[in-house]
């Protein structure tokens, strides 16, 4: 089978860092609505890791 391996929480972090830039766009409501789901991804994604 192809593919490849990725650990959650190696990903996780970088995700959340563009999460919290796409969260400071105050005036556009599609981006901070965009921010608050992938911060919300990528808090999962690390708490899994965690775990």
């Amino acid at each position: 089978m192809l593919g490849f391996k990725l650990k959650l929480g190696t990903a996780a972090l970088p995700l959340l860092l563009v999460a919290a830039i796409l969260h400071l766009f105050k005036s556009r409501w599609l981006l901070r609505g965009s921010g608050k789901a992938l911060a919300g991804f990528a808090l999962i994604f690390l708490g899994i890791s965690y775990m």
